[in-house]
């Protein structure tokens, strides 16, 4: 069976290992390196995407709930079955650093009845980081 021109059907799916252990216990850090394969299909091409996580996390704040992480993470991406001619099948590595911050004050984590839950991240991706300079 096909979809458009000439482009087989793509199962999609994601599988993600991670682990999470103290770094250093005494100051509340969690490391937690994850793997993650995924399988995606696009409008003009479907890609197949292998990503290594490292991250960092820990309590900033206790009254409010403030966490705070920072990740980096390497992913190569491999972009296969394209439509268009200008749209070729390529590869990538892309290499970011992730800072983020999450806010909690729920009353309750599982069944909130007030309060508020925000977060904010940013994603900073540069040859520097291990990515590739030139497609």
């Amino acid at each position: 069976m096909k979809i458009g021109v000439n482009r087989p059907i793509l199962s999609e799916g994601m599988v993600a290992v991670s682990y999470r252990w103290p770094l250093i216990p005494i100051v509340d850090t969690v490391f937690r390196p994850s793997v993650i394969l995924s399988q995606s299909q696009y409008n003009e091409f479907d890609a197949r995407t292998v990503a290594l996580n490292a991250t960092g996390s820990r309590l900033l704040w206790d009254k409010p709930n403030v966490r705070g992480d920072l990740t980096y993470r390497l992913e190569s991406i491999r972009q296969f079955n394209a439509t268009q001619f200008d749209l070729d099948n390529q590869a990538f590595v892309i290499g970011s650093l992730n800072p983020y911050i999450q806010i909690d004050m729920r009353d309750n984590p599982l069944a909130p009845t007030s309060g508020i839950y925000s977060s904010l991240s940013y994603e900073i991706a540069h040859p520097w980081l291990l990515g590739q300079r030139d497609p």
